[in-house]
């Protein structure tokens, strides 16, 4: 039959329910019951019922196998452009839900009625309890109940290709400069990574753009001693050498001094009111001038409990208060003794310095069921509303396995927990004492591997969806 030919028959059948209707208004005209024709048509509403879902699990013996289930998918709420005529879901459906036998439920505008195009030609196909294939993108036709007229609507039901709470790892370039570094430390600068440290006496440090990751480009440092560390306000990189000379940059490429033999031995991070860094003779220090002049922090705490190995310092802004950063200083002791590392926390208040805390010492104790590791090459990251921890082989009294576990904490760093959904990628090689971990804006965890330079970008699946 021609397409033609099908519209004829769809245009007959639809006069003829118009007809009886009609009729049927005459013989009841008594009771006053009126059939109104309309010349206009929309799509008012869509949503999908059950559908099969191929389903993943694992057998007794660990054998992975797959099963369908049949899942009401009926909250899944679908947006309508009428403007543009589409039809879709901003929420995707989950993996492996099969789309290709749907029975919609659609709602139209003034009794207008809806059939679906062929994939392969104008001819309709009727809307009803027969199911029908969405897997591909499909035009629904609207008519008017008197046939005037029609309007087009795509519709998209969207599947999500990755599994929700799955991580995904890919291996970039590996490069021989990172793995030459000792004292290996990286961070984000603002699209780009860093990653930092020494090779064979001298400061190096490298930059890759978060979208790359396989060419990584020197940035000229401006002291060629040893490197005690680096920080970034986002904007700005801050750089302290083994003189304790504090330098400045915007572009890495051309730097500007500003202190000599300045009262600190590392720099941490940034707050959007001062820089910090650990004090030369004990304590914390914040510079409000890039670095030129240097205060003393208040500590809740004491100074013995101060990390002074691995340390790893982020700032973050509350997911409460916008006006609000909190700065996290995370490291180990240098004490045999010591199983967990330390942490520490400062809430920085950008409207009211007068509100500003103090440096918070958070002990590990009997109320904290889930203790940090004191690990190697300890690295802390924001990530996903929390903060994630990984390392290589543990401290003092921590037994911990190079680079087999990830943690995650949701309390800012009171509790830490493991979590099957965390894992680093499986074939990853690195020293079990250097390694470096950080997160870009996008959403991605970025590893750079002491030792073989390896480089590792991955992502939880839900923090990346658009």
């Amino acid at each position: 039959m021609t397409t033609r030919q099908h519209l004829r028959t769809l245009i007959t059948a639809a006069a003829a329910i118009i007809t009886v209707l009609t009729m049927t208004t005459s013989c009841l005209s008594d009771d006053k019951i009126e059939v109104v024709q309309y010349n206009d048509a929309a799509i008012t509403s869509f949503s999908l019922g059950k559908l099969n879902r191929l389903m993943h699990t694992t057998g007794s013996k660990g054998q992975d196998s797959t099963y369908t289930a049949s899942v009401d998918y009926s909250s899944y709420l679908f947006t309508i452009d009428q403007e543009k005529g589409l039809i879709y879901n901003v929420d995707s459906l989950p993996k492996g839900v099969m789309t290709d036998k749907c029975i919609p439920t659609i709602g139209t505008k003034n009794s207008s009625f809806a059939y679906l195009k062929s994939i392969s030609s104008d001819s309709p196909s009727y809307i009803g309890t027969d199911s029908l294939d969405f897997s591909v993108p499909r035009v629904l036709r609207c008519f008017a109940n008197d046939l005037s007229w029609s309007k087009d609507y795509t519709v998209e039901v969207r599947v999500h290709k990755e599994e929700e709470d799955s991580i995904y790892w890919q291996r970039k370039n590996s490069d021989s400069r990172l793995g030459a570094l000792t004292g290996l430390r990286s961070m984000l600068w603002g699209n780009d990574i860093v990653a930092y440290g020494t090779d064979n006496g001298k400061a190096k440090a490298y930059t890759t753009n978060s979208k790359d990751g396989n060419n990584w480009t020197e940035i000229d440092m401006p002291s060629a001693t040893h490197t005690i560390s680096m920080a970034t306000d986002g904007k700005n990189l801050y750089m302290l050498d083994a003189e304790r000379d504090i330098y400045i940059s915007a572009d890495g490429k051309t730097w500007q001094n500003m202190a000599k033999a300045a009262p600190v031995k590392r720099l941490l991070t940034a707050s959007r009111q001062a820089l910090y860094a650990l004090a030369a003779n004990g304590g914390i220090m914040a510079s409000e001038d890039n670095g030129a002049t240097w205060t003393t922090e208040t500590l809740d705490g004491t100074a013995d409990a101060l990390p002074e190995l691995d340390i790893n310092a982020v700032t973050v802004t509350s997911r409460f208060n916008a006006d609000l950063d909190i700065v996290y200083l995370i490291g180990n002791r240098d004490n045999a003794e010591d199983a967990t590392c330390v942490v520490w926390t400062k809430v920085v208040d950008n409207q009211n310095a007068t509100a500003t805390q103090s440096w918070m010492y958070q002990p590990f104790t009997s109320e904290t069921w889930h203790h940090a590791p004191a690990l190697k090459a300890l690295s802390v990251v924001p990530y996903a509303d929390g903060l994630l921890m990984a390392g290589g082989e543990g401290r003092g009294k921590c037994d911990e396995e190079a680079q087999q576990k990830v943690w995650f904490s949701r309390d800012g760093g009171l509790n830490w927990w493991t979590d099957s959904r965390l894992f680093l990628p499986g074939n990853m090689a690195c020293s079990k004492t250097e390694m470096t971990m950080t997160a870009d804006k996008y959403g991605c965890i970025w590893i750079v591997c002491g030792g073989t330079g390896e480089v590792w970008r991955g992502y939880m699946s839900q923090y990346t969806w658009q």
